[in-house]
């Protein structure tokens, strides 16, 4: 049984069997993860080349049932993504020493501000917004924060168990912003169809708040139809990492 109806081609090129094959519930789970991966990239390429135009709302629905299915899909795989309070105490101490050997030297916490202006997004680079205060009263501050290329996106820390890189991130983003008080963050990923130009794509955290959303439409130039609500984990083109690694 598949997770969306697609027996009937739309979209162009083999997006159509990928899909397929990654919302086939009957199908082996490692294998669906494989789909997934492979799917997700195809529809990356597709918003990329303007071809999404055509049916958003059936590539943006296909992307949204991925999403929903995928951590329950590598459930089924003997895959854990695990929070980080879920670590042991030595396991969370190993990887703070990780975070500030091999992750902190190549972040760029890009802070926004009066006299700072909004940072250049890369296009399909996974982001976090967030939102900081001032213990002292100073201003509200907004900054963008780039996830690393250099690291895996998912950190062993068990058998068939990963850490997100984005959530060891997330969980030392005070050594980042010293001194300033951490009020939310919200992961986000643009797509463009050619660079300098505003985002095709805009996909944010399902739960993310108006503040974070109305300052990345407004920077961003993003049209509010063009903004992506996903339910989990973005960028499935990151699972190549589970099958393949």
């Amino acid at each position: 049984m598949s997770v969306v109806d697609a027996s009937v081609p739309t979209l162009p090129g083999a997006l159509d069997s990928l899909f397929a094959h990654a919302a086939d519930r009957a199908a082996p789970p490692l294998e669906r993860i494989r789909f997934m991966a492979n799917c997700a990239s195809a529809l990356d390429e597709l918003y990329m080349s303007g071809d999404a135009g055509r049916r958003p709302d059936l590539a943006a629905d296909w992307l949204r049932a991925l999403t929903a299915e995928a951590v329950p899909t590598l459930t089924a795989a003997g895959v854990t993504l695990v929070d980080w309070t879920d670590l042991p105490t030595a396991r969370a101490d190993r990887l703070s020493g990780y975070f500030r050997d091999r992750v902190l030297p190549v972040l760029t916490p890009m802070a926004v501000d009066r006299a700072r202006p909004f940072p250049h997004v890369r296009g399909l680079a996974l982001h976090l917004a967030v939102l900081l205060d001032n213990p002292d009263g100073g201003p509200h501050l907004f900054a963008s924060v780039r996830m690393p290329t250099t690291t895996p996106r998912f950190l062993p820390v068990g058998s068939g168990r990963y850490l997100p890189v984005e959530d060891l991130v997330v969980r030392h983003l005070p050594d980042l912003f010293p001194g300033m008080r951490l009020v939310d963050w919200h992961a986000f990923r643009v797509t463009r169809s050619a660079p300098g130009t505003p985002p095709v794509r805009l996909e944010v955290d399902a739960d993310v708040c108006d503040r974070a959303l109305d300052l990345l439409l407004d920077e961003l130039e993003v049209r509010p139809e063009d903004v992506l609500r996903l339910s989990g984990l973005l960028d499935l083109s990151a699972f190549r990492e589970l099958y393949t690694g």
